[in-house]
Formats: structure tokens, C-alpha cells, sequence
């Protein structure tokens, strides 16, 4: 079991199948077993791989399994996991105050484990929250520090440009972009941050209009388009297909755009992931505005309205004005 369990980690990629068939041997092996801890250690990797193929049913069920073990085991590093796990699901469900405690709570017991993994945990956790929130400048300089503090994770390098872009900052932005694509983007290996670097520099490749590196992410993404973007389990920022359609928005590509936004939508839907069906229905909006074809603008009135709806509701200020400035540049709203 050991060895499986060391095969995930090691071996931890985008191929979220071939990381629930390892999950789920682990999982069989524990409980033929009784050992209670490598059970835990199975619910854990099989959270992973699940909230990767976006099944929620059993996100939820192993979220149960691995609190009760963790309460039984009494360990702060397996209490601590159980606690990034809760606030994962809480953050990606727009349930931001319960996911801040939940953070916090993980950050207090995975010091209290002496785990190094606990600071990159409530940091990226952090960085999500106060972007939803529009309070990027709070956590900006401790983002910054992290990249030297964690110089093992990509994430931190990938969040800089993504800031500078929404502190309006394009100059800094582009030099830390042009950095990280550099022979197109091969400082990121495929690992279990991937999927949310390259789902967030999707961004900003749309926000410097650089469809050249957008083409190029445009195809690397493709594969995963049915998967949710996760950062090393501890964070997630919703259906793949939501970056790819901002990705083919970018290049002009607009069926193609107009599809994976409408997995997007699915996706995001299914997961219960409110922010991020708000995200892509405003993108979804800007595109078919941009297009303009026959119905495009009725369309994006009918999606500009919800999210803008959701985005209050939530608490989501930048998301708000964002969409109020999008409706009110279309003529949808009064000045």
C-alpha cells in the first residue's frame, strides 16, 4: 500500500483515471487490511482524483469517510488534510466564510503537525478567497514572499502575473508572463499543479490580448477539458473548459468558444460551483457580444443577468462590476 500511495504522489499528473484506479486499490487493500490509516490515506487520493473528474456525489461521501477516520486516528497531520479538504470544497462552492475558517482551522492544526505543506495550503487558499472577494492588494506581498518561501511550488510564480494584470499593472505583468511561456511554458511539468497554473495564466494571456501563448495553451488544455483544475489538491478553480473557452475567445475562435463554455456551464453546475458558473457566464457573455451573431446578445443579456445576480448574492464585488460594466456597455442596464 505504501508503494501505491508513493506511485500517486510521484506519479501525480493531469490522468485523473489513472490516479483513481491507484486510489481505489489502496482503498481496497486498506480495508481488506483493517489498517485504518492507509484508509485515510485512500479517501484522501481518491478526493483528488474525484474532484478532478468532477463526480460531487462522491466528493461529498469522502469527505464523511475521511473526517470520521481522521477523529478516530487522533493524528493533527490526517486532521489537518481533513480540514484543507472541507475548505477546498467550501472555496469552490462559494461558501467563503466557512472555507476561511476552515483554512484557518487547517492552518492552525497542520502547524501544530509541523507540516511545511500547511503554509502553501492556507496561502493559495488565501489567494482564491481575496480574489473573490476583490481584496487582491491584502495578500499581494504575501503571494510575492511565497515564491521564495515555497520555491518547490510553480503556482506562486504563475499567481504574480495574474495580479499585476488585475492591480493594473500590464507592463510587470508581461515580463513575469513572457518569462513562464518561454519555449512554451516547459518550466511547468505536468504535475499536480498544472492544470491551475496553466488555468490561470489562461487568463492572462486573454487580459494582455497574446493570442499567439493563448494558441499555445489553447492545445495543451485541450486533452483536459472535461476535468476540474485543481493546484496539488488544495485549491480548486473550476471546469478546464471554462480557461479554454476565455482560450479560443482570445483567438477568435468563436464556436469553439462558444462549446466548452457551454461544458463550462455543466461542469461548473454540477460541481455546485457558484462562482465559477458566475466566471463563466459572464465570459460567456463578452464572447457572444464580441461574435455577435443572430441571438448572441439576447443570450448574453439572459447570462450577464444571473451572474451579476450571483455575484451579489456571494459577495463577489469584482465579479459584480465587471458584468455591470460589460451589461452596461451593451445598453442592458441604465448608467
Amino acid at each position: 500500500m505504501i508503494a501505491l500511495v508513493s506511485q500517486f504522489t510521484a506519479t501525480w499528473s493531469p490522468e485523473a483515471e489513472r490516479l483513481l484506479a491507484i486510489a481505489q486499490e489502496v482503498g481496497r487493500l486498506a480495508d481488506d487490511t483493517g489498517d485504518a490509516e492507509r484508509a485515510f490515506q485512500a479517501r484522501f487520493l481518491d478526493h483528488i482524483a474525484s474532484l478532478t473528474l468532477g463526480e460531487p456525489e462522491r466528493v461529498a461521501s469522502i469527505m464523511d469517510e475521511h473526517r470520521a477516520l481522521a477523529n478516530v486516528l487522533k493524528q493533527p497531520a490526517l486532521q489537518w488534510w481533513s480540514l484543507v479538504m472541507r475548505s477546498v470544497w467550501a472555496l469552490l462552492r462559494g461558501q467563503f466564510s466557512d472555507g476561511e475558517q476552515l483554512a484557518k482551522e487547517a492552518l492552525r492544526v497542520g502547524q501544530r503537525a509541523q507540516s511545511w505543506d500547511a503554509g502553501f495550503s492556507y496561502r493559495i487558499a488565501l489567494f482564491v478567497l481575496r480574489r473573490e472577494q476583490g481584496r487582491l492588494d491584502e495578500v499581494e506581498k504575501l503571494i510575492r514572499e511565497s515564491i521564495d518561501e515555497y520555491a518547490g511550488y510553480r503556482s506562486f510564480r504563475c499567481l504574480v502575473p495574474l495580479i499585476d494584470c488585475e492591480l493594473g499593472r500590464e507592463h510587470e505583468a508581461r515580463r513575469r508572463f513572457d518569462e513562464l511561456a518561454a519555449d512554451e511554458f516547459s518550466a511547468l511539468p505536468p504535475d499536480g499543479e498544472w492544470l491551475f497554473c496553466l488555468s490561470l495564466l489562461s487568463e492572462v494571456a486573454a487580459q494582455l490580448h497574446d493570442g499567439e501563448r493563448a494558441a499555445q495553451l489553447y492545445r495543451m488544455l485541450l486533452p483536459y477539458r472535461q476535468l476540474n483544475a485543481l493546484a496539488a489538491g488544495e485549491v480548486s478553480v473550476g471546469s478546464v473548459s471554462r480557461y479554454l473557452g476565455v482560450l479560443a475567445s482570445t483567438t477568435r475562435q468563436w464556436n469553439d468558444a462558444a462549446r466548452h463554455y457551454e461544458d463550462a456551464l455543466k461542469m461548473n453546475a454540477k460541481l455546485g460551483a457558484r462562482p465559477w458558473v458566475a466566471h463563466t457566464q459572464r465570459d460567456y457573455a463578452r464572447m457572444l457580444l464580441a461574435r455577435g451573431a443572430t441571438g448572441d446578445r439576447e443570450r448574453a443579456r439572459s447570462l450577464l443577468s444571473k451572474a451579476r445576480a450571483s455575484y451579489e448574492e456571494l459577495g463577489m464585488p469584482t465579479g459584480a462590476v465587471s458584468a455591470s460594466a460589460l451589461a452596461l456597455h451593451a445598453g442592458f442596464i441604465a448608467p
